[in-house]
Formats: structure tokens, C-alpha cells, sequence
């Protein structure tokens, strides 16, 4: 993979060659030179690199390690010119096959005896990438399992999580929030919420047993909770957990030949072309479940890899290569798939590694990672955005990475993932290639030379790291654990055995050679497997006094603090205010420690994570730690720290890191932004998400670098600096003193989405919008739209500026519907792109639901609490409206006792979802219509309230029959 590293660095040098030749500085022909030469080892390495799987050639390794070292001092060469001379200028898939009787057993077990059991738990146990959460996630997002539970949640966590972080997240679901509660009161937070409500839970990750047993403890069962159900997706080589039944217990197991075949067949989309192909290789059936034995993830694979080669002959060249494949055939498959990756995807894909294994990120967070770590390039007059979004759109198609949440692709919301074993195959690749170094809590020093460092903290102890990162260009964490809890402490310390060492080196076929986990063993049985010498690692959890005994005892493998680079950064002017702010928080945390020693981090009351060194407040010491990697860390270009807690201020050195194009730091107690961001020319990204920045320094909003903000409530002042490249603002207060004018948005000719809430609920925001949007003409990019405010104006609807809007979300009471009731023509919806609605407290009335009906292309349409009003609890859906509708959603429409849908109304309906219903609402259907079939099929309850009206068909005029003119003739002979 040290084409990762070229590849993008080749784009920089490009980069920089044409900024150089607008400063006409003289060493432009070196720039060039070097430009030109890294071309040339690009163009070997894709030849070069798949080589290096075959161990017996020493020389391509030794080589490709050698070029990988020499593109590393290219870079850092490169990146210390440019930090001396400023050089920036005005810069759906396919249903999978079912499994019909394993459906019929989880739906007999979920909903047997519904009313009469008490809760109880559900196991679905098979080997990784058999189809467990597949099986699962058809059942639970069916309609009528949401319609008999009052509350669900579907839980995925990284392997080993604590007890206590696994309940917070739990605790999210429920509310749907990304707040964290604290720990003392999440347990009584939850029996809140559950007690006397039927629940139904899924929990997918691995877990110990005595974290199997402290959630289950908190989880309310009591009379009222009779039909609740717990359901957990668990790993092949596991034993079953204790007092699980057997009706209860479901193993899946890999597909037959020809349910291999069949998926195979489906996944690839068959054609003629794709028949004729399968034509051409003898045995396809036998061959093709030979490779992959059945195992579902493998079939996907295979399928997502043939569906690119359009040769007959490139199939039978890959059946040919893996055929001889005897052990390890997953990941040989892998292999072959991430070998055919495009050159400028592999780096793309590579990224997932530095993410959290069973963890979904935001699929245009991701995106803008991947720009500002140099992935990304404008090409064929796409921005970088939607070059990052095709390059996801093709990971998907080849299925190496999958969406989640589906619901929610239309909004903008959407999340991605990658299955766990694929996760571990790039962990592999990623080390292999020095691309990332990964601490998922053990207490090995991150290296002086490491370039991107990915924090993980999946198991329960403390992160080591070296004080001194000069190299590092990349940071990123995903901190969630509780490690300082003592009483928690004192519960683990029996859970000896419970974790598994995450090795990437498994063989294939026995997959899963993970060993029980029984918390009453205390050494973990070593398995034999195809790999020699492959051990499943026993991981400790000791007492926090144990482990500060191990901390003295490996002192001596840090580097000292006082080791630092040479070099002196070069410092920009910090204001009074700033400083000021700094020394207030030095004054209440006085204990400052040298740097040196080890970081432990632990989330108290709080809610968020906190670090500290030895003998050291832990405020104060990550404070100082994070200063001081602003400091030596000269080079980085993405910081995403997430639930790390560095203070209410981001420390002032932030300036000092020049080349920064993405700063984000979520989940945490920060309030404050210093001015010296303003120093940051290049930055493209800001994400201060779940914090408590509400307003940024004046000087964030002059960097003119600046393409996504994304926030909670961020103050935008009446005037701003040239914002040309700005395309997401989310979510924004305007100014309540000097308010908004044309002139605060007129620069953002790129704006596309944008996302505006009132934070004080003063209604001051309707003015401001108006003001916006009635002459606004340079907001004709914008693609989503989100108002989440008290008073909406009717000109969103109105306006031409906003024609080339996709999605629009409105969460407020919508203003002067009479006026559109009496002046329909002057009224009329200006929306001919629009493809998804979302109203909640809207109070349209039937008229305004009319108009809606005459929108050309919407496709989604949710209304939901208080968006609809009407004195007699009717809504209809007129004849000959919503044309292209294929989903519509009502959600807490209480009022509504009877839902009509005329004849040709929703003539493309698929989705109709009821959520939260009057218990008398009736639904009546005149015709025949899709969506009917399918309530039926999954909504007992749903399928019982609708009544169907038989539409007769016209009449046409028709001659008398020959039967019928002799009767007549003959009548008038007589």
C-alpha cells in the first residue's frame, strides 16, 4: 500500500506547483521535478503492489518499504516549506435472501405469548459475516414490530465495551440524542424511561459475561415490562449464556450451494452479459461455493468484485486465483477486492482502519476527512465533495462498505460502515503500510515517526502516548469509557478472560477462533488454527492500583517531554482576551505536571472522557498535552477529537497549526474558540457538535478557506468575510442585535445546505429568514434546508430563490396560511426539484396538503407531531396528487381519526407508515394500491383498520349483441 502514500502526495505536489506558479517563486522547476519523478514511481508502484503478497519476493518488500520511507521525507520536506512560505491563495441494494424458517423461529420467540412473559432474552449466534444482524434487522424494522413495542433501540458497540458505556449509549437510542448522561444517574435514568413500557432492545457487539449480567441488572423486568424482549447478536464460538432457552437460542449457519448461487446471482445484478459469463466458467455453482463456503459475507464480496470485470475472461482469471486458496479465503478474497480498487479509492478505503471497528460514522463527515487528508481532488469540474461522494457511491456498489440507517438516505444524514472482518483486514493493511498507528488501550508509546494516530479506546485502560509527535498529521479519537470508575473497578476485577485480542490473522473457515468467555474461567484457551502460533489474548483488568504499579514500572518507555524538536514554531499574536481566558482556567487547575508519563483517561460525572498524567489534575494535564501537540505537531492536517475533555477553552496554540484544514471536537464541556483560529488559512471544516460553543471569534468568519461549519445553535453575525467557498452552515442563531440583510449570505454563492434554530425561542428568526429568503437569489444552490424555529414564514414556499432545493425539514408554527388560502395563484409553490418534506408543528391545513400534491418530484413525505390540523380529524389524499410519492410517513398525528386516499392518489406509494396512531383511526382506500399488499403482508393491526372501496370501471358505449339485434329485429317483422 505505498501507493496510499504516493498517490495523494503526488496530488499535493500538483497542487503546489500551480500555487507556486502564481507567486512566481523560483523554485518551481523543483517542485516539478519532484512532481514528475513521483509520477514515475506511482505508475510502478500499481504494478509493483500486488506483488508484495507473495511472500517468497523479498525484493518488491524491501523496495516498496524503501520508496514508502522516501515519500514520507518528500512530505515532510514539502509540508515544512509550505508552512515557511504561505502560499494559499483564494482557494440501494438489493433484499437479501431469506432465511424463512430462521425468520419464522425469531419472530415465534419475539412475539410467543406476548402479553403473558415477562421479558426475556433472545440470542442469534453465527460466525462473523454469516447474516445474524441481517436476520435481525428484517424483523425489528418491520411495521408491526415497531406498533408493539412502546420503545426500541438498536445498540452497535465496538468489541468489549464497559457495562456503564454500553447503558449510555442504550440511553441515546432511546432519546435519540448524542448527550451523554452521567454515570450516577444513567441507571436510574433508564428504569425511568422503561419501567412499565414493553421494550425491545438490540444489542449487537461483543460483551463479557459479567457486562452481559450489569446490563441486564439495569434493564427494568417487572409486571409491567410482561413482552419486552432483549435481543443479542453474538459470535459463533461462544457458549450460549446462562438461562437462555432453548426456543430461544437461534444458529445461523452458511448457505447450501445453491442459496450461494442464488445470492451470488442477485447481489450482481444478472443480465445476459453476467449469464454469458457464468457460462464460460465449468462448474460455476460448485466453484464459486468452494471459494467462499457458503459464508454470506464472502458471496457479497465476490459479487461486488465481478460485477466490475466486464470480460468473460476476467472472471475465469479470478476463480482461477482463488480456486487453489485452501485456507484464509476471506481474507484472500479481500485482498483481490482491495488489490482491485482503483488507485485513488484504496486511500479512501484504507480510512476506515483509523475508524472505530462497528462503529457507523457520517458519510459526509468522512468525506470532508478524506478531503482534507489530500484524498480528494476536483476532477472533471466536480468539487472535492462529489468526487468524495462517487468514490463512496463505488465502495458501496462493490459492497465493502455499507450504509446504515437506509430510512434516512435522502436526508443527508446518512451514516456508513464497514463489516467487522473487513474492518479487520484494512487494520492489517493499514499497519502493514505505516498508513495508521492504532491505540485501542494498550500502553505501548505511539512512535516519534507516526504520521496518523487513531485512539480507540475499546478496552478499560489507560492510553499511552509519547509526548513528541513532529510527524503527526493526523489525530483521531473516539473516546467513551468510564476507566477511573471505582465502583466499576471493583466489578471487573473478576471479569479476568472476557476479552479477545483483536488480531487481523484468522483463518478463514474456522473464522470466529474466538474462545469462550466464561467470566468463571480465568485463563483463555489457546486455539490452533491454519496461522502457526495465532494465540487468543488474554486481556487483564486490574484495580486502578494495580495499574498505576504498572505505570512506575514502564516509565522508562515514554519519551521524555523535555525532548522536543528543535525547530521553533513560529507563533502569530495571541489577544489579551484569549490569554486572559487561559490563565483563568490555569488559576483553578493550579497542579500542573511535567508532560512527561503516561495519559489516563476516565469519564466521571460528567459525561465526557478526561485525561490526566501522573501526579497531575487532569484537567490541567491533557490541557497541556493538547497545547503542546499544537505546538510540536507542526504538520497536522485533521484533528477529530471526539469525548475527549480538554477544558471550556481550545487552547491558543490552535493558530500555530497552519496547515489544519479539519478541526473537530465534539462531545466534550467546550465553550470557548480563541481568536487565533483566525490564523488558520487553510481550514475547510469545523465540527463543534454536542459542546457548548455557541459563538465563534470574528475572525473564524474571515477565513475564506472555509467549506463546512457544523455546530449547535453557532452565532452568525449580520456581517461576515468572503465565504465563497462555504457549502454547509449548520446549525446557525442569527444576530438578535444588528439581525440578518441579503448582505450576509450574497458572498455564499455555494451554500448548499443550511440549517437555522432558535436557540432563544424569541421568534426574532421568522424576521431574519424573510429577510434571507425573499431576496435571496444567490441561494439558488442550496439542496437542504432545515428551519427549526417558532415561526416559519410562508415565503419558503414561495420563493424562486430556494427551486433547486432536494430536502426541505421545517420544525415550527408555519405563518400566513390564510393569505395562501385566499390568494392561491399568487401562492403557488415555487419547488420543481424538491424530493423530501419533513413538517413537525407546522399546523398546515387540508388546502396546504393540496398544494404539496402538486409537487412534480417529491418522493418522501413525513408529517409529523402537530404538523397537520383539523377540526374533524380528517386528512385525504385528493384524486390525481402526490404522482410521485413513494413514501409517506405520519408520526403522532393523534388528532387524525380517519386517513382517506381517493382513487389515483399515491399512485406510486410502496411505504405507508402509521407510528404512534389514534386507537380509532380508520383508513380508507378507494382502488387497488401497492402499499395495501404490504401492510398486509407485515401490519396486522395496521391492515385491520383499512377499508378498501371497490372503484368500478367505465363504462364504454358497446353495440347491441348479435343475440340481442335478431331479438329486436325479429320483434319488428312481427
Amino acid at each position: 500500500m505505498a501507493e496510499a502514500i504516493v498517490g495523494p502526495l503526488v496530488g499535493k505536489l500538483q497542487e503546489l506547483a500551480v500555487s507556486e506558479a502564481k507567486a512566481l517563486v523560483a523554485v518551481n522547476d523543483d517542485i516539478r521535478g519532484l512532481r514528475d519523478r513521483l509520477m514515475w514511481m506511482q505508475a510502478f508502484l500499481r504494478h509493483a503492489d500486488p506483488r508484495r503478497r507473495d511472500t517468497s519476493d523479498e525484493l518488491i518488500r524491501v523496495w516498496l518499504k524503501q520508496t514508502r520511507d522516501v515519500a514520507f521525507d518528500a512530505e515532510d520536506a514539502i509540508d515544512d516549506y509550505t508552512l515557511k512560505v504561505d502560499l494559499s491563495r483564494d482557494d440501494a441494494q438489493p433484499s437479501p435472501i431469506k432465511r424463512e424458517h430462521l425468520g419464522k423461529r425469531l419472530e415465534e420467540a419475539l412475539f410467543h405469548d406476548f402479553e403473558k412473559k415477562n421479558r426475556f432474552v433472545i440470542c442469534v449466534r453465527g460466525e462473523g459475516g454469516v447474516g445474524k444482524a441481517t436476520l435481525v434487522r428484517e424483523l425489528y424494522e418491520r411495521p408491526t414490530t415497531m406498533s408493539k413495542f412502546d420503545f426500541q433501540a438498536w445498540v452497535s458497540f465496538a468489541p468489549y465495551l464497559r457495562s456503564s458505556s454500553i447503558l449510555q449509549l442504550i440511553h441515546q437510542e432511546l432519546e435519540e440524542t448524542n448527550t451523554w448522561c452521567p454515570r450516577s444517574d444513567i441507571d436510574e435514568k433508564l428504569k425511568k424511561i422503561l419501567s412499565k413500557n414493553k421494550y425491545l432492545l438490540v444489542l449487537d457487539g461483543e460483551v463479557s459475561n459479567t457486562d452481559w449480567n450489569a446490563i441486564l441488572a439495569v434493564l427494568p423486568d417487572d409486571d409491567a415490562n410482561h413482552g419486552s424482549r432483549i435481543v443479542r447478536i453474538m459470535q459463533g464460538a461462544h457458549k450460549w449464556p446462562h438461562g437462555i432457552a432453548p426456543q430461544h437460542r437461534i444458529e445461523l449457519q452458511c448457505f447450501d450451494q445453491t442459496e450461494t448461487a442464488s445470492l451470488f446471482k442477485q447481489r450482481v445484478c444478472m443480465e445476459e452479459k453476467t449469464e454469458g459469463k457464468i457460462n464460460t466458467i465449468e462448474n460455476f455453482d460448485d466453484d464459486l461455493h468452494g471459494i467462499t463456503k457458503g459464508l454470506p459475507l464472502a458471496i457479497v464480496l465476490m459479487s461486488g468484485l465481478m460485477q466490475t470485470k466486464e470480460y468473460p475472461t476476467e472472471w475465469q482469471a479470478v476463480f482461477h486465483y482463488l480456486k487453489p486458496k485452501k485456507s484464509k479465503r476471506l481474507d484472500s478474497i479481500l485482498a483481490m477486492c482491495f488489490d482491485d480498487l482503483p488507485h485513488d479509492l484504496k486511500s479512501c478505503f484504507l480510512y476506515f482502519a483509523a475508524l472505530p471497528m462497528n462503529t457507523p460514522v457520517e458519510a459526509r463527515k468522512l468525506v470532508c476527512m478524506w478531503m482534507a487528508e489530500g484524498f480528494l481532488r476536483p476532477k472533471d469540474g466536480k468539487t472535492m465533495e462529489k468526487v468524495g461522494r462517487i468514490y463512496l457511491q463505488e465502495l458501496i456498489a462493490r459492497h465493502l462498505v455499507k450504509f446504515v440507517n437506509m430510512d434516512n438516505v435522502n436526508s443527508g444524514d446518512e451514516s456508513v460502515a464497514v463489516h467487522h472482518k473487513v474492518h479487520k483486514f484494512l487494520q492489517h493493511e493499514a499497519q502493514e503500510a505505516s498508513f495508521v498507528d492504532i491505540h485501542n488501550g494498550d500502553d505501548i508509546p505511539s512512535l516519534a515517526t507516526t504520521r496518523r494516530l487513531s485512539l480507540q479506546n475499546y478496552t478499560d485502560k489507560y492510553a499511552a502516548l509519547a509526548n513528541s509527535l513532529p510527524k503527526l498529521r493526523s489525530i483521531l479519537s473516539n473516546f467513551q469509557e468510564e476507566v477511573n470508575d471505582d465502583e466499576e473497578d471493583e466489578d471487573y476485577d473478576e471479569s479476568e478472560g472476557d476479552e479477545e485480542d483483536e488480531d487481523y490473522d484468522e483463518s478463514e473457515g474456522d473464522e470466529e477462533d474466538e474462545g469462550d468467555r466464561d467470566s468463571e474461567k480465568e485463563d483463555l484457551e489457546e486455539e490452533d488454527s491454519d496461522l502457526e502460533g495465532e494465540k487468543e489474548v488474554e486481556a487483564d483488568r486490574d484495580e486502578e492500583k494495580e495499574i498505576d504499579e504498572e505505570d512506575n514500572d514502564n516509565k522508562d518507555n515514554v519519551l521524555d517531554a523535555e525532548n522536543e524538536s528543535s525547530e521553533e514554531v513560529e507563533r502569530d499574536e495571541i489577544s489579551e482576551e484569549d490569554v486572559q481566558n487561559e490563565r483563568s482556567e490555569e488559576i483553578k487547575q493550579p497542579n500542573a505536571t511535567p508532560l512527561s508519563g503516561f495519559l489516563h483517561c476516565w469519564e466521571p460525572l460528567s459525561g465526557v472522557l478526561h485525561c490526566s498524567r501522573e501526579h497531575g489534575s487532569p484537567q490541567e494535564s491533557i490541557k497541556s498535552y493538547i497545547k503542546e501537540m499544537f505546538q510540536v505537531s507542526k504538520f497536522l492536517r485533521v484533528i477529530n477529537l471526539q469525548g475527549i475533555e480538554i477544558g471550556e477553552n481550545l487552547p491558543t496554540t490552535i493558530g500555530n497549526v497552519v496547515h489544519l484544514q479539519y478541526l473537530g471536537v465534539t462531545a466534550c464541556s467546550l465553550k470557548y474558540v480563541p481568536s487565533t483560529i483566525g490564523n488558520l488559512k487553510n481550514l475547510q471544516t469545523l465540527d463543534v457538535r454536542d459542546t457548548y460553543v455557541d459563538k465563534l471569534p470574528e475572525e473564524f468568519w474571515n477565513i475564506t478557506t472555509l467549506r463546512h461549519v457544523f455546530g449547535d445553535g453557532l452565532f452568525l453575525p449580520k456581517q461576515v468575510g468572503d465565504l465563497k467557498h462555504l457549502q454547509t452552515l449548520e446549525s446557525i442563531d442569527p444576530d438578535e442585535n444588528n439581525g440578518w440583510d441579503s448582505k450576509t449570505f450574497d458572498k455564499m454563492v455555494h451554500l448548499q445546505s443550511l440549517h437555522v434554530w432558535d436557540s432563544s425561542h424569541n421568534g426574532f428568526n421568522a424576521e431574519a429568514i424573510s429577510t434571507v429568503i425573499e431576496k435571496a437569489n444567490f441561494l439558488e444552490y442550496l439542496d437542504t434546508l432545515t428551519l427549526d424555529v417558532d415561526n416559519i414564514p410562508l415565503s419558503v414556499f414561495t420563493s424562486p430563490s430556494l427551486r433547486r432545493l432536494h430536502s426541505l425539514k421545517l420544525d415550527g408554527k408555519l405563518l400566513d396560511l390564510s393569505v395562501m388560502k385566499s390568494e392561491q395563484k399568487e401562492s403557488k409553490f415555487c419547488f420543481p426539484n424538491l424530493n423530501l418534506l419533513s413538517l413537525r408543528n407546522t399546523e398546515v391545513t387540508q388546502d396546504f396538503i393540496n398544494k404539496l400534491g402538486k409537487l412534480p418530484l417529491l418522493d418522501s413525505l413525513i408529517l409529523d407531531t402537530n404538523s397537520y390540523k383539523d377540526d374533524q380529524g380528517l386528512l385525504i389524499f385528493s384524486a390525481g396528487l402526490f404522482k410521485s410519492l413513494t413514501k409517506l410517513t405520519l408520526s403522532e398525528l393523534e388528532d387524525v381519526i380517519k386517513l382517506k386516499i381517493e382513487k389515483s392518489a399515491l399512485p406510486e406509494l410502496i411505504d405507508l407508515e402509521l407510528v404512534w396512531y389514534h386507537e380509532d383511526i380508520k383508513i380508507e382506500v378507494h382502488g387497488e394500491h401497492e402499499f395495501v399488499k404490504k401492510i398486509q403482508e407485515e401490519n396486522d393491526d395496521l391492515y385491520g383498520r383499512i377499508t378498501k372501496v371497490l372503484v368500478a370501471p367505465k363504462k364504454i358505449a358497446q353495440l347491441p349483441s348479435m343475440k340481442h339485434r335478431m331479438t329486436s329485429g325479429n320483434t319488428k317483422v312481427n
